[in-house]
């Protein structure tokens, strides 16, 4: 049965739709978002090692590169993954298996890594050069991925469709995204009190080392927790879009 709603939906509306939407797909895409998150992290850890010679950081050099690629190729493919099967289940569609989902990624690849750089590039830029537009491209491009991944639009041609439906519904979309962000913080707030506070109160002193890898395991568990919402919100969003385009 389709959850996509034919009628323009409220703020709340929309959190609730995408909140549903989730706890639907949680189980067929925790395990996705969780490898996004992990190859999100891979690549940085090995920085943390302090290397004690010119061959040890060569060495250092040489696995980050390898880690830093096979990250990348498995966390895009993961994402695309994961967004293919809550759209599936979002229209009501015949379920995708995640390996199923996984190989149709593949295709996807050059244009999501493409769009994900161009992206950055912006929002960086943009808040680089002065933040209130990095701030506005951040908001308008919160479902570029989905439809690059969903429409099969190049990085250029879902930039522009994105920024195009977000227009007229920017403020919409940061009220939203803005709530997301609150729970988000909230959520990690949390999980960085258990498992970075706690260690140290008890021990009185935790090396910073060890600091650095507890944030990480607080990055991936809260990473793979809120990694489907985004993804179901930014569907829903994105549904919604084109619902008002055609009314």
């Amino acid at each position: 049965m389709s959850q996509a709603s034919k009628q323009p939906l409220s703020i709340s509306d929309i959190i609730s739709h995408s909140l549903k939407l989730c706890c639907c797909t949680y189980k067929k895409v925790l395990l996705l978002a969780f490898v996004v998150s992990l190859m999100a992290l891979l690549g940085g850890l090995v920085w943390h090692i302090p290397a004690m010679s010119t061959g040890v950081a060569i060495l250092i050099s040489i696995i980050s590169v390898v880690m830093f690629v096979v990250a990348v190729i498995t966390g895009i493919s993961a994402y695309s993954a994961m967004v293919s099967i809550v759209v599936k289940n979002l229209h009501g569609q015949l379920a995708l298996s995640r390996n199923e989902a996984l190989r149709a990624s593949l295709k996807l690849f050059w244009p999501v890594l493409g769009s994900i750089v161009l992206a950055y590039l912006v929002v960086g830029v943009g808040c680089m050069v002065f933040l209130i537009p990095g701030i506005f491209f951040f908001v308008a491009l919160f479902v570029y991925l989905p439809i690059v991944i969903i429409d099969r639009k190049g990085p250029l041609e879902g930039f522009g469709e994105s920024v195009r439906l977000t227009w007229g519904n920017w403020w919409r979309t940061f009220w939203v995204l803005s709530f997301a962000m609150i729970c988000y913080g909230i959520g990690y707030a949390l999980v960085a009190v258990i498992v970075v506070g706690l260690p140290n109160l008890l021990t009185h002193f935790v090396h910073p080392l060890m600091n650095a890898y507890l944030l990480d395991i607080v990055n991936l568990i809260i990473g793979t927790v809120f990694m489907p919402w985004f993804a179901a919100l930014a569907l829903v969003l994105l549904n919604d879009f084109k619902v008002r385009q055609t009314g």
